[in-house]
């Protein structure tokens, strides 16, 4: 039989406006809900789920108290409530001054960031999926469009550069143009959703956000998670294609699993620096559009960088969609694992710290100023 002894729970309020509460009674067998009160009344409540902890983004001065209810699998009930919080409301005040310079606390914005990333990982997960389930659901063909579209543009290309250009023949060497080209578009597709996606998340989902006060960094990530799910069908069309060519599963298809994860960590990093400028400012998002129309025919996807300079060769390779794309065709056709080119893995890598620094350090010093913004 449960007792009040039987639950040990602490609130804080933490970043300036960060109401968390945490039930440290855990067990696989449990089951938690809170409520939120202002002033004495409840203004929030968290239904029942397996997770021991809630954040809440407070808005408005008061005094908060924080209810946590612990149930049990016969459906017993006992609950907690904290000691009365003050709030005195949100202060503009990101920056610490010294002597003239602006002074960020950097490593400790990339561990709370990364913190918030990895507790609530499983309601990105959660809102991944139902973001995945409701795609397309306003037209008649619904997910079919997911494929059907970028087929139509494969169509196209293959008709432009293979037939047209290419005259229908295999690359000089010997690979064939449809497997090669499907090897670097289907990634670009991929490339290009999560980047687009990613930099209006957070403005897309704005009113959510305020209801239910979820931390504002995990939006960008789950964002990618979406494009995660979309992708595999896409991928299934490019085995499909691989296998009409005679290029069957090897160890060197395990390259794939290295390249997804680099792809995914580095736009997820990407995310949070574009969702942010894309609030403070919302042409951010059309010139995201624009860029990538041009980032498309920048990057040798369709065409081979095989007849240009050296130097030109080597500025082109910085580009870390090429990367992506070139790891895909390593893996798939060329037989190449990623840890026999050393300086891109160091290079990309070392590109995406510089990326996790700034974005995680945007977030934090944009949070509060995105209540506004939303």
């Amino acid at each position: 039989m449960l007792t009040k002894e039987d639950i040990k729970a602490k609130a804080e309020l933490c970043d300036g406006n960060r109401l968390r509460a945490e039930v440290l009674s855990v067990s696989d067998e449990y089951s938690y809900a809170f409520y939120v009160k202002k002033d004495g009344v409840i203004i929030e409540k968290f239904w029942y789920t397996d997770s021991p902890f809630i954040t809440y983004w407070l808005s408005e001065p008061g005094n908060y108290t924080m209810v946590a209810y612990l149930k049990n699998p016969e459906g017993e009930v006992v609950y907690w409530e904290s000691e009365s919080i003050a709030f005195e409301g949100i202060k503009y005040d990101p920056i610490i001054v010294n002597t003239g310079k602006q002074h960020f606390q950097w490593a400790k914005n990339v561990v709370e960031v990364v913190r918030e990333l990895w507790d609530n990982r499983k309601r990105m997960f959660r809102i991944a999926a139902y973001d995945y389930s409701v795609l397309g659901k306003d037209s008649y063909l619904g997910k079919v469009w997911n494929i059907l579209g970028p087929l139509i543009q494969i169509g196209a290309y293959w008709l432009v550069f293979g037939l047209g250009i290419y005259g229908g023949a295999d690359r000089p060497d010997g690979v064939p143009y449809l497997a090669w080209m499907l090897c670097g578009i289907i990634p670009w597709f991929f490339v290009n959703n999560c980047i687009t996606r990613g930099a209006g998340s957070v403005f897309s989902k704005a009113s959510i956000a305020l209801r239910l006060k979820y931390p504002l960094s995990t939006i960008p990530a789950g964002s990618i998670l979406v494009e995660v799910l979309n992708f595999g069908a896409m991928l299934v069309i490019l085995v499909v294609t691989l296998f009409a060519y005679g290029y069957f599963p090897n160890f060197y298809w395990l390259n794939l699993i290295y390249y997804m994860l680099y792809a995914y960590v580095a736009l997820t990093l990407l995310a949070l620096i574009t969702s942010t400028l894309t609030m403070i400012a919302r042409d951010f998002q059309l010139l995201i559009n624009s860029l990538m129309r041009m980032l498309f025919f920048m990057t040798p996807i369709l065409w081979a960088t095989d007849k240009l300079p050296d130097i030109i060769q080597k500025i082109i390779k910085l580009n870390p969609v090429l990367y992506i794309v070139d790891g895909f065709r390593d893996s798939l056709i060329y037989q190449t694992n990623f840890w026999e080119r050393p300086s891109r893995l160091l290079v990309f890598w070392g590109l995406n710290v510089i990326l996790l620094v700034v974005g995680c350090n945007f977030q934090k010093r944009y949070k509060n100023q995105f209540l506004d913004l939303l």
